[in-house]
């Protein structure tokens, strides 16, 4: 709903960012934490991968934006430019791409601190926080 009335209203970052914690950043940060309570992690631990989901679900957004404005409809499978066409919300519009990238970046080094406990347990996280923003697609 939030983003189908983003497309009549002007957005801003603010707006922006909730709109996407309700959406891609809820998806991520359920299906992480829902997997450390199912493999009998404690509170801390749940808080720590909740935070990097968060990270993650924001970074892979701004990448998902990106895309939509770098990519090919070939590369994505799916048309580009939709986004801007019907005056949706994005981070590269809202950021510049350059900004944009730089945020995307940070928000995945901060999520791959936030798993610095565990060591080479959370290697697949690490390389999954590191893939989401370097996709192609």
């Amino acid at each position: 709903m939030l983003d189908l009335q983003a497309e009549k209203m002007t957005p801003d970052l603010t707006s922006t960012r909730a709109m996407q914690e309700l959406k891609t950043g809820a998806l991520i940060r359920s299906a992480a934490v829902m997997g450390v309570i199912v493999g009998g992690g404690d509170k801390v631990m749940q808080d720590n991968i909740g935070q990097y989901a968060d990270r993650l679900g924001f970074a892979f957004q701004i990448a998902d934006d990106i895309l939509d404005y770098r990519s090919t409809g070939e590369a994505l499978g799916k048309p580009v430019g939709r986004d801007a066409e019907q005056g949706k919300a994005s981070f590269v519009v809202l950021l510049g791409l350059a900004q944009a990238e730089q945020k995307a970046a940070e928000l995945i080094e901060e999520a791959i601190a936030l798993l610095e406990p565990y060591a080479s347990r959370a290697d697949e996280l690490k390389a999954l926080a590191a893939f989401s923003i370097h996709r192609k697609s």
